[in-house]
């Protein structure tokens, strides 16, 4: 108590004493600088030397209901209203609270109050978005309605929007892993424009995502990554890992890093080793009306794949 004091008095804070009702009469009482409790110390031992045989005529009732009036005062029914009605996780915060202050210590239903709206902004905010996005005739990124409608079948571009920390890190590996089901799609574009906080779980899922990708010969390409991003995936080696021509960061046109990354799709699309090889005859290109006679077989330099 005595630090907490010293520590007060370097802010001009009023000091506090180890009694919470002394403190609180005392703020209630209008202190606002440290002579408050000299001066409070002062009439505590002045009575104590002059009249303390009156004390012994105070029925106690009466202490008690001046602390209930203390105690009541402290009561803020505005705050009370905003807590219950905000939110749902406010309601359940304020409630909890309040029980664990009946049947625990003060400063332990002040743990217990933090300890549960922790769990509850976690659990909130460990659920990111994803959905799909194409570019629609405007040339705009807008959410795409069906899988089917896709431009390319073999591009997705995924919009990522939330908190990526730890606590959503496997739901986003898990997230992406059921669209990369769809044996179609060849790249996947992770548009991450509105992800934040990327921490050290998020960029192990990123990973081993590419890892899971590149092992069935598919690709992973991001885009739309602000400052803090990029700071995260360059000190990590996940840049490096996933490389730098498949990273492409935001830029002042909303859109275009992610055209940038479809362009890059495209040219990995066009680079792979196709499934199907086309053939067309060289020396008919330009005579494709004139019959080839009988018995005259095309060598292998008719042909181009």
């Amino acid at each position: 108590m005595g630090v907490g004091n010293i520590a007060c008095g370097l802010f001009g804070v009023p000091p506090g004493s180890s009694s919470f009702t002394r403190s609180a009469v005392n703020y209630q009482s209008g202190a606002t600088s440290q002579l408050s409790s000299i001066l409070s110390s002062v009439v505590v031992l002045l009575i104590l030397f002059l009249v303390t045989p009156v004390f012994n005529y105070i029925p106690i009732a009466a202490l008690a209901a001046h602390l209930m009036r203390v105690g009541l005062r402290l009561i803020n029914r505005t705050q009370i209203r905003v807590a219950l009605r905000s939110t749902r996780s406010d309601a359940v915060v304020f409630a909890v609270t309040l029980v664990a202050a009946l049947f625990f210590r003060l400063e332990t239903a002040i743990y217990v109050g933090i300890g549960v709206a922790l769990v509850l902004f976690l659990q909130k905010t460990s659920t990111p978005s994803l959905v799909e996005y194409a570019f629609n005739e405007s040339g705009q990124l807008a959410e795409l309605p069906d899988s089917t409608a896709r431009a390319n079948p073999q591009i997705s571009i995924v919009h990522v929007e939330g908190e990526l920390y730890f606590g959503a890190a496997d739901l986003f590996q898990e997230e992406v892993r059921r669209l990369g089901e769809d044996v179609r799609i060849r790249v996947f574009i992770l548009r991450m424009k509105n992800a934040r906080h990327l921490d050290a779980s998020t960029v192990m899922a990123m990973e081993n995502l590419h890892d899971y990708l590149r092992r069935n010969d598919r690709h992973m390409l991001i885009s739309g990554c602000n400052a803090d991003v990029m700071k995260v995936l360059k000190a990590s080696g996940a840049l490096a890992q996933i490389g730098p021509e498949n990273v492409f960061p935001a830029e002042a046109n909303l859109t275009m890093s992610t055209k940038r990354a479809l362009k890059r799709a495209t040219e990995l699309l066009h680079t792979r080793k196709a499934d199907v090889r086309l053939f067309y005859n060289k020396k008919r290109e330009k005579a494709s009306d004139v019959p080839v006679p009988p018995g005259n077989n095309p060598s292998p330099d008719d042909y181009v794949i």
